[in-house]
């Protein structure tokens, strides 16, 4: 739903010519830019003659940051990421339908037909939608149509031919720890529960009744006999055996304490969220590194989609070096690393 509620606020915008007037974000991007919203560059780019204005990269940019940091204050580092990425995007949707049409492919008509329902199914009592709704509807089918070319053009450079064992082989060897089982340990549990809230005499009552444990399982009660009478944990009907969980998935304290733990060995009390908590070692199983035989299908598709992306992505980066494209380096200094 987000989505599609991203889409019509965006077209909307860009239909009524009011995005930055009515957005304060959108003035906070074109200061950012070094303009205010009322001296807006006129013009982003010029690709194979068609013009992105600057309305509509910045349009663009202030939906592509409220997605990605929400209300957060973004770094300047990561925006300038942001700003390069969406000034590519929106040459690259020109270009691609460039290629397209070079290449016979056509945009899905009946997906964006789809869609046009549901976005008239969805804003059939939206004041805003039926105010704009015959100037908005052109954009947005055009939009949609482009993005099933994006779909089709990305679905067409990502097939490839299936891996060679070579290669496979290869990718294997360069990225052990894809293919290695972190350790994993057996534990059981003893939790005594105590609400996050409660106060820290209430945490410290807590922990000392966890050291009582200890001292009586150090004195020759089963471990897995109290937790049956005192865990509030479900694992309590099963001795507190918790089975074998990766090293890693354990929580930091008790993580500490697992290197000096010889088996049937118990810790140290260790608050977690639900309460405190007495562990004790039932086993261990060491980090594995899998033969190729044995993960050569993982292998495979791991290598086969790492491929495929950098195949695309290497396509995009290329592609506007095939076309005439001038962008506005001069209000938009991000770009001018590339550019002259």
């Amino acid at each position: 739903m987000k989505s599609h509620l991203n889409v019509f606020a965006l077209t909307i915008a860009l239909a009524s010519g009011l995005c930055l007037q009515a957005n304060p974000a959108s003035a906070q991007q074109a200061a950012a830019h070094g303009r205010a919203a009322a001296q807006l560059p006129s013009r982003f780019a010029v690709v194979e003659g068609v013009e992105i204005s600057g309305e509509q990269y910045l349009a663009a940019l202030n939906e592509a940051v409220r997605n990605k940091f929400y209300h957060g204050q973004p770094p300047e580092a990561e925006v300038t990421k942001v700003r390069r990425s969406v000034g590519y995007r929106l040459i690259n949707d020109i270009l691609l339908e460039r290629e397209a049409a070079k290449l016979g492919v056509a945009p899905d008509m009946a997906s964006v037909d789809e869609q046009i329902a549901s976005y008239e199914a969805r804003y059939k009592d939206s004041a805003a939608w039926q105010e704009r709704r015959e100037t908005v509807l052109p954009q947005l089918r055009a939009k949609l149509a482009r993005d099933t070319i994006r779909t089709r053009m990305e679905s067409r450079i990502k097939t490839l031919p299936e891996p060679t064992r070579a290669e496979v082989k290869s990718y294997y060897e360069k990225h052990p720890d894809k293919f290695t089982e972190p350790e994993q340990v057996r534990l059981a549990m003893i939790l005594l529960k105590v609400d996050p809230s409660s106060t820290s005499e209430t945490w410290q009552a807590a922990r000392d009744e966890g050291n009582k444990l200890v001292e009586k399982i150090k004195g020759g009660a089963k471990f897995a006999d109290l937790a049956v009478l005192q865990s509030a944990d479900v694992s309590a009907e099963k001795g507190g055996d918790l089975g074998y969980i990766h090293r890693g998935m354990v929580p930091e304290d008790l993580s500490k304490q697992l290197d000096d733990l010889k088996i049937n060995d118990v810790s140290e009390p260790i608050r977690i969220l639900e309460g405190v908590a007495v562990f004790q070692l039932l086993g261990r199983k060491p980090s594995t590194h899998h033969t190729l035989e044995r993960v050569y299908d993982r292998a495979s598709d791991l290598y086969a989609r790492d491929r495929a992306e950098r195949a695309w992505e290497n396509y995009l980066e290329k592609l506007p070096t095939r076309y005439s494209v001038e962008i506005n380096t001069q209000d938009f200094p991000a770009f001018k690393a590339e550019n002259g």
